[in-house]
């Protein structure tokens, strides 16, 4: 995979604490360093964002641990800014972490000094009415790897933030499992912001953790990269693409290009009873680039496309009596495969026996990069997958919604139990590898995994997408870009990203939900010139 110096790190809450304990212990940056870089980050932040300044009235809600100790430093440091502060907290001398005692003691000293609006008030203060008179409340209550449900006085303190008239988070908002996206207490903590450290964690993208924290901000404290790169390979870790990565991905056409030069398709789609799907995904193909997309299809789809998408070769293939694809197709498509760069099957190709059957043949003897999306998953969930070599499945993107998923993954002799969903960012790259193939897994938000464990987290996953066409769209999309020549891992978060950014656009202006896929498609070439340079 290219370009992931140009991505943003997601850390399990594992690979957090690693990450914290090897910066100290191995490369010797102190702890109260880090909690100090990472106070004075989340200061700029609350600064910029909310326009607090001198005479601001802020309330820091802080525990006795570490995410306490950052409440505690950017009390500090905001007092002495001339912003008004109200510190509540748990901490005590003899009760906390060492971090967290030391800013206590320099809150101490400011109070006795004076010249600063600062006050420090134990769990017993009437914390709601300070809430509701606040400009801002910032939750620093607990940080990372809270699983359980909030004990007193925490659960007060928590609750107390439901008066305030904005909230910021400190790392994660209390109550949030960072790892899992759950909340799990009903007094847990929803905020505007959320100003997390080092990196983004898994709980604040998915679930009702991602609707808890509101804006992600991940803010440096300093760790070192290698560190960081140790972090990444632990379970749970993932990445966020930018936009700057898929600006350096997405290809570029060749002055001197001609049609079979800038990419060639061939997508195996449709039946008589879903026509649309397959001139969705063979616009698509188009729109990314390809320059050359044959469709192979039905007669009645062969005359849908013709309609629809003129600039699409078609080809007719023997059909079931029912409007299906039938095994007699599997020379036709070997041979036409032989030609292409790339093999798109599955969207709309029903799941009759026959089917079925082509498509084991086609991807036995096929040697090319294929997208299987759809009834080819459906397909596959039904084949033994010991029947494919390793080599055959490195080539493969599969692009399952949950349901195509939990069936993918009986047929590799892997039955997913719910609790398993609430760890994507473990689940799918354990997938990946098992399978052999790049893996999305397509949800809100979308995880992507390589065969080699690297995975992406899709933070944004436009709820405009939520319409029957948008699956097809992406498959065409991942295909085009394959056919010229990016790998099946960088095609894939290529289409994700750019469609993503192709449904914000449209909607912007508009009601989202009256997107159509036809729309992605049309809005397509103007957004991945005007935003990724293409």
């Amino acid at each position: 995979m290219e370009r992931l110096e140009l991505t943003h790190p997601v850390f399990s809450t594992r690979a957090m604490h690693d990450a914290d304990l090897a910066t100290i212990e191995e490369f010797g940056i102190p702890g109260i360093t880090l909690m100090e870089s990472a106070s004075r980050a989340a200061a700029e932040v609350i600064q910029s964002r909310f326009g607090i300044g001198a005479g601001s009235n802020l309330l820091i809600l802080a525990g006795h641990g570490n995410n306490g100790g950052d409440g505690l430093a950017l009390a500090r440091i905001l007092a002495g800014r001339q912003v008004s502060v109200t510190v509540v907290t748990t901490a005590a001398p003899g009760a906390s972490s060492p971090q967290t005692e030391l800013n206590l003691r320099l809150l101490t000293i400011m109070l006795r000094e004076g010249g600063c609006d600062l006050r420090v008030l134990g769990p017993d203060a009437p914390v709601t009415e300070l809430a509701k008179e606040a400009d801002l409340v910032v939750d620093a209550l607990l940080g990372i790897g809270v699983t359980g449900r909030l004990r007193e006085p925490i659960r007060s303190l928590a609750l107390a933030c439901g008066a305030a008239s904005q909230v910021v988070a400190i790392d994660v908002p209390t109550g949030v499992d960072s790892d899992r996206g759950v909340c799990t207490d009903e007094a847990a903590v929803s905020a505007e912001v959320t100003i997390t450290m080092g990196a983004f964690k898994p709980g604040l993208l998915f679930g009702e953790g991602r609707a808890a924290a509101g804006e992600v901000v991940a803010v440096d404290i300093g760790i070192p990269p290698h560190i960081a790169a140790r972090a990444l390979a632990q379970p749970g870790s993932a990445r966020l693409a930018t936009d700057e990565m898929i600006r350096a991905l997405l290809p570029r056409r060749a002055g001197d290009a001609h049609k079979n030069s800038a990419g060639r398709v061939l997508v195996v789609a449709g039946s008589d009873a879903y026509t649309g799907a397959a001139a969705l995904a063979s616009m698509a193909a188009g729109r990314t680039g390809a320059g050359y997309v044959t469709c192979a299809s039905t007669p009645s789809v062969r005359a849908a496309i013709d309609a629809q998408s003129p600039a699409t070769a078609t080809v007719a293939l023997p059909t079931s009596p029912t409007g299906g694809l039938t095994a007699d197709a599997a020379e036709e498509l070997v041979s036409r495969a032989a030609r292409a760069d790339v093999l798109l099957i599955g969207p709309g190709l029903g799941q009759e026996p026959s089917t079925v059957t082509l498509v084991s043949e086609v991807l036995e003897r096929v040697d090319l990069p294929v997208v299987i999306d759809a009834d080819g998953l459906n397909a596959l969930s039904k084949l033994d997958l010991a029947r494919f070599t390793r080599e055959q499945r490195s080539r493969w993107v599969l692009t399952p919604h949950l349901g195509e998923f939990k069936r993918l993954a009986a047929a590799a002799g892997a039955p997913l139990d719910d609790a398993e969903l609430d760890r994507r960012t473990w689940l799918t790259p354990a997938s990946a590898r098992q399978l052999g193939s790049t893996l999305m897994l397509k949800g809100a938000p979308t995880v992507t995994a390589l065969p080699d464990g690297t995975t992406f987290v899709a933070t944004e996953v436009h709820s405009s997408l939520a319409v029957a066409g948008a699956g097809d769209v992406l498959a065409g999309m991942i295909a085009g870009f394959i056919s010229q020549g990016l790998g099946p891992a960088e095609a894939a978060v290529c289409a994700q990203h750019v469609g993503n950014a192709v449904a914000a656009a449209w909607a912007s202006g508009r009601a989202g939900g009256a997107m159509q896929p036809t729309d992605v498609t049309e809005a397509l070439p103007q957004v991945m010139r005007e935003r990724f340079g293409a």
